[in-house]
Formats: C-alpha cells, structure tokens, sequence
C-alpha cells in the first residue's frame, strides 16, 4: 500500500517543520516548500531526509494527497491560489496536528509570552529522565534530545502553545486546535503587535481556549501575574494550581541564589 503524500507550505518555521517531523514519524511521505531555506530547521529536515523545495511556484508544486498550509502563507500566494481554484484539499499545522496525533493523547500545552520553548524541554527532559518517553513539540532544538519533536511512546504528549494565529483562513490561536489535559500559563504580556491590536485582544484568545477544557483537565499558573488573573476572572471551570513565591502556598519556591537564578520547591 503506498504511503500518503503531504506537502507543506511554509515548512521552514519551527512549528511547520516539527509538523513534517512527526508526520514522517506516523509514516507519511513528506515533502515542503518555502521561500526562506535558512538553518537550523533547514538542516534539521534535510538530515531527516525531508526534501524540501524553494518557492511557491505552481510549476514546481507536487501532487500531494493533503496539503499543510502554514500560517505564514496568505491570499495572493500562487500556490495558494492553485489550491482554492481546483478545490484541492488543505488543512493547517494545528489543526493536522490535532486530527492525526494530538485527540489521541493527553496533552500538556505549555503557554505564555515568555518561557515557552524552555519550558516546554525541561517538561519533557524530566519525563525522560524518569523514563517516559513523552511525545513533545519544541519550537527550538532542544540540546537533550536528537530531534525537535517526536511522537513518543507514552499517553502524554507536551507541546509549546503559542498563540500566533492560524492560518490565512483561521484566525484563531494556534493553541484552541490542543484541546489540553494540561495548561501551563507562564505569563501574559502584549505581543505579536502584527495581529493583536492590545493585550485585552490576546487575553481574550487564552480565554476562549480555557472555554474548552474539560472540568477534569488542570491549569498551572503563578500567583502574580496580573494579566493571568484576569483572564481566569473571565472565566473558570477547570481546576486551577497557582503557585509563588508566598511559603503558605502549597506550591511555592524559594530562592537558592539572591538573584534567582536559581530556585527550589
């Protein structure tokens, strides 16, 4: 039986390119196109034996069972074109990732302005470590590990939420596609002036997501963090685990060095 065939458009970003590392993992045939062909991803597929093509050019786009659009991709694009002409099937990275691996796991989603990517490896190496070989998805290349992302063995699956849009045709947060078991919301700040107008508009976006966590799942957050607090005051219906600096926290941590570089629960 031959193997389905997905071409993804844009496939050099971080998230993109994780999206070809699994899909190759589940055993698709992969390929990609993008204009900027830049390491580190670049290599990181190559090495993977990922071909990946440069440009958009219609004329060099290959015949593909499903095509993976990538956020950066908009109207205009001649490739993009050539699909909504011929009606020919596209999906986007999140929401692949949600059909064909995501709704069979317990997903952790590791959210934030800051602290996203770090955390979201230190999850998964402490897994490891305690030998669970955990499905994650890191934005970055993490130094404990040969690849980017994986599939893992295990139930769970750790993943760096980012709440960057969609895709030219969903607007919505990437992250709303994760459905998590599992919520960590490090901080909140304004970011990402290209799409949100104000903080009040990304807030609302970590509302809506929180909108679709089950009563059973688990949102992690700090004690201080003004924009957290009051985006939980929108609304609540999972249980909630805060933690600070205060010791009569049941989760709390104290500094080991005066700057706190260094610290311990």
């Amino acid at each position: 039986m031959a193997r389905k065939k997905i071409h993804i458009l844009g496939i050099c970003g971080t998230f993109m390119g994780n999206i070809a590392l699994l899909a190759r993992e589940l055993g698709f045939q992969v390929t990609g196109s993008d204009e900027n062909i830049y390491p580190p991803m670049s290599d990181h597929l190559l090495e993977q034996g990922i071909e990946i093509m440069e440009g958009y050019k219609v004329k060099e786009l290959p015949k593909a069972d499903e095509y993976i659009v990538g956020n950066a991709l908009s109207r205009g694009n001649e490739a993009i074109e050539y699909l909504l002409d011929r009606n020919i099937n596209f999906i986007s990275g999140p929401a692949w990732l949600a059909k064909n691996i995501l709704n069979k796991k317990k997903v952790v989603a590791v959210s934030g302005t800051h602290g996203k990517t770090t955390t979201t490896a230190m999850i998964t190496w402490i897994l490891e470590f305690h030998g669970i070989d955990a499905g994650y998805l890191i934005a970055g290349k993490p130094k404990n590990f040969a690849t980017s992302s994986r599939l893992g063995s295990s139930e769970i699956f750790i993943i760096e939420a980012d709440e960057y849009d969609t895709a030219f045709f969903d607007k919505r947060a990437k992250f709303i596609h994760y459905l998590p078991d599992i919520l960590i919301l490090n901080n909140l700040e304004f970011d990402h002036g290209d799409i949100y107008v104000d903080i009040h508009e990304i807030q609302r976006q970590f509302h809506h997501l929180i909108r679709t966590m089950s009563s059973k799942s688990c949102i992690i957050c700090p004690t201080s963090d003004k924009r957290v607090e009051e985006v939980l005051k929108l609304g609540l219906w999972s249980k909630l685990v805060q933690y600070g600096k205060n010791p009569a926290l049941p989760n709390h941590y104290q500094k080991i060095k005066s700057d706190y570089s260094s610290v311990q629960f």
